[in-house]
């Protein structure tokens, strides 16, 4: 039992979804889902730990995954990624894929909640830093190292937790790009990310049926949200989109030590 919630390993009572503390599960996925669909980011981030008060480490990540797979999928063809900006974020693309897979086969064997603390530390300390206007440029001739850094720690991460979006986001934030190409951006470098990740999750046999059906859920809660995000983004300036990002990466950093504090104890 934790916060007085069941635990539920590889099985799924459909009459216990309805309890108040699962209610409040669904509304939780829904706001992430709105998170998401304002900054192109902090779906599984803040939607895990939720997931996690009641589903256990290889449901949540899969629960989690597929939504938010899904939701990529639809950012990535919405904004403009030109060609010249693939070709600009091919170092995160390439160390993106190996590192992934050996992020799930970490997930397979044990907790990312030390991961997830000092990803959640480094997050917090960049939010916070940023909001006081002392924002990060990364100079062109760092930018490849720096990719190659943001594309290592968004796989291991990202495959050992499904959160594959911070790390990126820092680094997409660095380069400071238009919103609407900020978002379909990190849509993509998520893409890239999550397909070899799917992939371990298949060969590692994690997809169960009753996983499954948990995603098939979460998809539907998330969708709601995931619109409504959607909305409100087209209508805000970029100042202000800039800044909401930044807010929701504190939030994430915050999320993420506070989960890796749980995960440790």
């Amino acid at each position: 039992m934790l916060h007085g919630m069941p635990v539920v390993s590889n099985a799924w009572v459909a009459p216990a979804m309805f309890t108040p503390a699962y209610v409040l599960a669904g509304l939780g996925i829904i706001v992430a889902a709105f998170v998401k669909g304002v900054t192109g980011m902090g779906f599984p981030v803040l939607g895990a730990p939720i997931a996690a008060l009641f589903l256990d480490p290889q449901t949540t990540v899969v629960a989690i995954t597929i939504p938010a797979f899904g939701m990529n999928v639809i950012q990535a063809f919405q904004g403009g990624v030109s060609r010249p900006l693939v070709r600009r974020l091919r170092p995160v693309f390439v160390v993106l894929v190996p590192s992934a897979i050996a992020g799930t086969m970490v997930l397979a064997r044990a907790s990312g909640s030390v991961l997830m603390f000092l990803l959640g530390l480094i997050i917090t300390v960049y939010a916070i830093v940023a909001l006081w206007r002392l924002r990060l440029v990364i100079p062109p001739e760092y930018e490849r190292w720096a990719g190659v850094l943001a594309g290592l720690f968004s796989g291991v991460i990202g495959g050992a937790t499904s959160m594959f979006a911070p790390p990126v986001v820092m680094y997409l934030t660095a380069l400071q790009l238009p919103k609407e190409e900020f978002v379909s951006t990190t849509a993509v470098c998520l893409l890239v990310g999550q397909i070899p990740h799917l992939v371990s999750l298949v060969s590692l046999r994690l997809l169960t049926v009753p996983r499954l059906g948990i995603a098939a859920l979460f998809c539907g809660l998330s969708a709601f949200g995931f619109l409504l995000g959607m909305r409100l983004r087209r209508t805000i300036s970029q100042q202000r989109f800039a800044n909401i990002v930044l807010v929701a990466l504190l939030l994430v950093g915050l999320s993420l030590v506070h989960s890796g504090v749980l995960g440790r104890r």
